[in-house]
């Protein structure tokens, strides 16, 4: 577990990928072992192997698969540190490595496409959050409606999402992680192929660049806090994965 370079990088939390089902070659055993039914006795596949969930959908013409999974995770064991290079290669090895004991195979990684993608920036608070949160509530976003949970804000519709919350609450309460530091999380989250596209350039996994996505991370985050005169922050980039 690396809870390091919380501050040093824009992050990557969750990713889903669509893969079309005839770009999955599937083991006969393996697969079968994984199978279920649903209520209406329609079977379905799902697996989970270190913190990859697969899901094969089967609704009418739809036929696909569905890999989810959290970038920050599959690094670093928990969803805290912002080392999670976003660099395809690298992906591409780790997931094929658990989908192969999964009993799955992806044919054409260049078909491949983001669904979903989180960006995260941690932000050191000098005090604690409750008496930051405030200041959240000034925040906006175009098309977006806010909402309040508890002590987390979100800007939302149904293709984006900027989301702030209280990170060091959530790894108490989720992970029993206790952390030193007050951390505000700012996250935001393409919740659909098309807006990665629209936003990105591209859904294609292949093609999606790390520059691209921090150019559009921080041109969002500026339109949120537009309002502020005195909201500072570090700026993170991604980092790159050791060559």
């Amino acid at each position: 577990m690396n809870l390091s370079n919380a501050f040093d990088y824009l992050g990557i939390d969750t990713i889903h990928l669509y893969i079309e089902l005839e770009n999955v070659k599937e083991d006969e055993f393996l697969c079968a072992l994984r199978i279920r039914h649903s209520k209406n006795k329609v079977p379905y596949y799902i697996a989970r192997a270190k913190g990859v969930t697969v899901v094969k959908v089967l609704k009418g013409d739809f036929r696909y698969y569905k890999i989810n999974f959290s970038l920050s995770k599959l690094y670093n064991g928990v969803n805290y540190s912002s080392y999670s290079p976003f660099d395809y290669s690298e992906i591409k090895n780790r997931l094929t490595l658990i989908l192969f004991g999964l009993g799955l195979s992806i044919k054409d990684w260049n078909k491949v496409k983001v669904s979903r993608l989180d960006v995260f920036l941690n932000i050191e608070l000098e005090k604690d959050y409750e008496t930051c949160f405030p200041i959240l509530n000034t925040s906006t976003l175009p098309r977006t409606k806010p909402r309040l949970h508890g002590n987390s804000r979100y800007l939302e519709n149904k293709s984006v999402t900027l989301f702030a919350y209280d990170k060091k609450k959530q790894l108490s309460v989720r992970n029993k992680l206790e952390i030193q530091e007050d951390v505000l999380r700012l996250e935001l989250r393409y919740l659909k192929g098309r807006k990665v596209k629209e936003s990105l350039g591209s859904n294609l996994l292949k093609d999606i660049k790390p520059d691209r996505v921090e150019k559009d991370f921080y041109k969002k985050l500026e339109k949120a806090f537009a309002s502020l005169k005195d909201f500072e922050h570090q700026t993170g980039s991604f980092c790159s994965y050791p060559t």
